[in-house]
C-alpha cells in the first residue's frame, strides 16, 4: 500500500497502511513463511482437504494430463453460505473477509510476475536463506509511513498556500494542481475493501461443483 501511495498519492492508501500500521496487528496477526527455490511457500494439502472433504471448495486444474500449468480453487455455494453463518454467528471472523478483500483490491490486474517482482522489494523477502522464515517488515514500514505522512502534510500545506494565493486571479490562473481523474479501478477496490458493507457479492465460478452447485472462485 505505501509502494502505491508513492506513485497514486491516493489519501486512502495512507489510511488504510496507517490503521493496520498503528495497531498491533502487524505482530499479532503475522505468520511466518518459509523462503523456498522461488520464493515464500506454505503446503496448503492440509487445510483444503478439510474443506473439499466437507464440500465447501472445489479443485480446477488447469494445463494438460501430464503437466498442470494452475490450480484454481472454487469456494462451492454450500461454502459460500457456511462462510457468511460463521461470520454472522462470530463477527470477529469478519477480519479474515476484510484483508482478504484488501489483498485482492491490492492483487488486482497484477499477474504471478508482477506479485513476485513486488515480494522482492523487500528487503527481508529477498535476503532471507532458503529454508528459513521470511522476517518481518513491520519496523521499517511504520517508519516509511512517518515519513510519508509527514511529507503528505507538507505537501497539504503547500497546496493551501498555493491555493490561497490564487483564489483572487480569477478563471485565467494555472493550475496549480493536475486535476485527478476518475481512480484506477485497483484504487477504488481498496476503497471499498476498507468499507466491508460495500463489497461486491464473490465473483461467479465459471464451473459448478461437485454436487452440481455454482460455485465461487477462491480470490
Amino acid at each position: 500500500m505505501l509502494t502505491d501511495y508513492e506513485t497514486s498519492k491516493e489519501p486512502a492508501l495512507l489510511e488504510l497502511a496507517g490503521q493496520i500500521l498503528d495497531s498491533e496487528e502487524p505482530e499479532a496477526r503475522r505468520y511466518p513463511m518459509l523462503r523456498h527455490h522461488f520464493g515464500a511457500y506454505e503446503p496448503l494439502d492440509d487445510a483444503l482437504a478439510v474443506l473439499r472433504s466437507s464440500g465447501l471448495v472445489v479443485r480446477r486444474r488447469r494445463g494438460t494430463v501430464n503437466h498442470v500449468r494452475q490450480h484454481d480453487y472454487y469456494l462451492t455455494q454450500h461454502g459460500d453460505q457456511v462462510a457468511q453463518r460463521v461470520v454472522s454467528e462470530a463477527p470477529v471472523f469478519s477480519y479474515y473477509v476484510e484483508r482478504v478483500a484488501l489483498v485482492v483490491a491490492l492483487a488486482d490486474g497484477l499477474g504471478g510476475t508482477a506479485l513476485k517482482k513486488r515480494q522482492y522489494l523487500q528487503r527481508e523477502y529477498a535476503e532471507a536463506a532458503r529454508g528459513t522464515r521470511i522476517g518481518s517488515v513491520s519496523i521499517r514500514a511504520r517508519a516509511r509511513l512517518e515519513a510519508l505522512r509527514t511529507q503528505s502534510a507538507t505537501n497539504d500545506n503547500e497546496g493551501s498556500r498555493d491555493r490561497s494565493r490564487g483564489a483572487s486571479c480569477g478563471p485565467d490562473c494555472p493550475a496549480g494542481q493536475e486535476q485527478r481523474g476518475r481512480r484506477p479501478r485497483r484504487l477504488r477496490h481498496l476503497r471499498a475493501a476498507s468499507h466491508p458493507d460495500s463489497r461486491p457479492p464473490a465473483a461467479t465460478a465459471p464451473a459448478p461443483d461437485a454436487h452440481g452447485r455454482p460455485a465461487h472462485r477462491v480470490p
